[in-house]
C-alpha cells in the first residue's frame, strides 16, 4: 500500500470514531433520562413516547397535557383519547383525558391535591395510531 493510501485510511479511521463517539451523546438527546433535566414550555414535565413529546403539568385537580413532536412543533389532539393512573398514598386514581384544545388533553378529578407525590402513567391514543404509554413521577415542589 503506498503513503497516500495509508493516510487516506487513516482519515478515515479518525472520521469513523468520531462518528461512534458521538452517537452516545444523539441518542441520549432524546431520552427520558435527559427530558427530565429539563422543564417544558408551559412547566410540567416532560417524556416522549416514539415521534411524541408529552408535556404534563398537575394543578388541583386537573391535568393538563400538550403534544409536540421531537422538534416542539405542536401536534394535534383532535380524536386523540388517553388517561392517566397516577398511584398515590391513598391509591390509584384513573383520569380519563379529552381533547382541550389545539394540542392539548385535559382531565379532571378532585382527588389529585396539590401536595401529594405521585407517580403517574399516562397512556394516549393519537388519532388513528396505536396506544402510547410514558411514565411521570411528581413531587410536591414539582407542581403548579
Amino acid at each position: 500500500m503506498n503513503r497516500l493510501n495509508t493516510r487516506y485510511l487513516q482519515l478515515l479511521l479518525l472520521l469513523g470514531c468520531f462518528v461512534l463517539t458521538s452517537l452516545p451523546t444523539t441518542s441520549f438527546a432524546h431520552s427520558n433520562e435527559y427530558l427530565e433535566t429539563i422543564t417544558g414550555a408551559h412547566g410540567g414535565k416532560l417524556r416522549m413516547a416514539e415521534q411524541y413529546h408529552f408535556e404534563m403539568v398537575l394543578i388541583n385537580g386537573e391535568v393538563h397535557m400538550w403534544v409536540t413532536d421531537h422538534g416542539d412543533k405542536p401536534q394535534s389532539t383532535s380524536g386523540a383519547t388517553g388517561n392517566v393512573k397516577f398511584i398515590t398514598s391513598g391509591g390509584i386514581i384513573t383520569i380519563e383525558l379529552i381533547p382541550g384544545g389545539e394540542n392539548t388533553l385535559i382531565g379532571k378529578n378532585s382527588k389529585i391535591k396539590y401536595g401529594d407525590s405521585v407517580k403517574a402513567i399516562a397512556t394516549i391514543t393519537m388519532n388513528g395510531q396505536k396506544p402510547l404509554q410514558t411514565r411521570f413521577s411528581f413531587d410536591a415542589a414539582q407542581k403548579k
